[in-house]
């Protein structure tokens, strides 16, 4: 799927984790995990992802941490984490995101 702009995995409950090959979708703008209960984790492999506009996390109340690498999204706007419960900390590598607009931490306890 080179081409795949936009991958939508709002309210599937059930996920746990993100297939590693979702870093070879080289096109990919927006990445929504809305609702996603059950996710605990992401692969590694999100940094190839140089199109990354918009990443949504809000509501995956299991995630407990992010990738060391976010910040290697170089293209990322926008970063929503808002609802994540478990999550405490966010990785150093945040200060890298040049691009980053919106950073949304709402009801979050992430530092």
């Amino acid at each position: 799927l080179p081409a795949l702009e936009l991958l939508d995995l709002c309210g599937c409950s059930a996920l746990e984790e993100l297939p590693a090959d979702v870093g070879q979708l080289h096109s990919l703008k927006s990445l929504i995990l809305n609702g996603c209960a059950s996710l605990r984790c992401l692969p590694r492999a999100l940094a190839p992802l140089p199109a990354l506009e918009l990443f949504d996390l809000r509501r995956c109340r299991a995630l407990q941490k992010l990738p060391a690498d976010i910040g290697q999204l170089n293209s990322l706007k926008c970063l929503e984490l808002s609802l994540c419960d478990h999550l405490r900390c966010l990785p150093e590598s945040v200060a890298q995101l040049a691009s980053l607009q919106e950073l949304w931490l709402t009801t979050s306890k992430a530092r």
